[in-house]
């Protein structure tokens, strides 16, 4: 393998490079201006530099940049928790003004291999369930009802090149 793909952030270009086999990929962030790899995952996670990062954010960064450099240890309480519950996905959604969101905790997992649902809440009583039904490989029902009086339904198209 060798692939690279960038993204421009806050006016800095952010480099990921995939090399290797299949079985042992290596991955290596840069950038343009060069910065250090915790900067450059900042860039491309969140589009901000790692000064404005929230303690969560940060947290989510230092378990990405562990789990990236191979170590496996450290501080990772997603992931803890995560395997603790049994859970396919646990992650830590920013405010929403639209739907009324605060910073939620969304946890779901999959019920079957086509059919994912997720739960999201969050300090000031928000609540909403999501349902994701894979009608194809590319094609995706999505489902999503909240507390606030919100909900919808759509539809995905994704296509991995």
């Amino acid at each position: 393998m060798d692939l690279e793909a960038t993204t421009t952030a806050e006016g800095v270009t952010a480099i990921l490079d995939v090399s290797g086999t299949a079985q042992r990929p290596q991955i290596a962030f840069s950038s343009n201006p060069s910065l250090p790899q915790e900067e450059v995952l900042s860039r491309i996670f969140f589009g901000t530099n790692v000064t404005n990062l929230s303690a969560t954010e940060a947290i989510q960064l230092a378990a990405a940049i562990n789990s990236l450099s191979g170590s496996g240890g450290g501080l990772n309480p997603l992931g803890q928790l995560k395997s603790a519950t049994g859970i396919d996905r646990l992650r830590i959604l920013g405010a929403d003004d639209t739907t009324g969101r605060g910073t939620s905790l969304a946890a779901g997992k999959y019920i079957t291999n086509d059919i994912y649902i997720e739960i999201i809440t969050d300090a000031r009583g928000f609540t909403a369930t999501q349902l994701e039904i894979s009608l194809t490989r590319a094609l995706s029902l999505l489902s999503q009802t909240g507390s606030f009086g919100g909900s919808s339904v759509s539809l995905r198209y994704s296509r991995d090149y």
